[in-house]
């Protein structure tokens, strides 16, 4: 038996074409690039549709008025607009000058400007019955 016999006799098995890895690359990279747009693109619709539906909504009305002569400063964080610091100035405010006889004084708090006080303003009440409570100036006692 001589060479060229050997190579005669052996048994070829059909060529399989394989994807050159290059090719691989490409086609994964289309598809993580198709799954990126559709994910982008549901995000977007379904951010434009919550800001879409949200505008139309109707604004809902306050459940409860907050007397600011009465609320703890919790109470005062649970209003729009307002965290703890704020919360905080307005109780050591009403603690320093006494009861709110009206919502104006809270413009006398800093950090609490018009604006603010127009958007808590349907949210917001004074006490009617004590308004005759403060009759003397802050620091003074009514009965000396």
């Amino acid at each position: 038996m001589d060479s060229g016999d050997r190579k005669a006799s052996r048994p070829t098995l059909p060529r399989q074409e394989s994807v050159p890895p290059r090719e691989r690359r490409f086609s994964a990279a289309w598809g993580w690039s198709l799954f990126a747009c559709i994910f982008l693109g549901v995000t977007l619709v379904r951010g434009a549709w919550n800001r879409w539906h949200a505008s139309k909504t109707p604004a809902r009305s306050p459940q409860f008025l907050v007397d600011i002569n009465l609320a703890s400063r919790e109470e005062l964080q649970a209003l729009p607009e307002i965290g703890p610091s704020l919360a905080r100035r307005i109780a050591l405010y009403r603690e320093d000058h006494g009861r709110f006889l009206a919502l104006e004084e809270l413009l006398n708090v800093r950090g609490l400007g018009p604006r603010t006080l127009e958007q808590l303003r349907p949210l917001l009440t004074v006490n009617e019955q004590v308004k005759s409570v403060r009759t003397t100036r802050p620091g003074e006692l009514p009965f000396e």
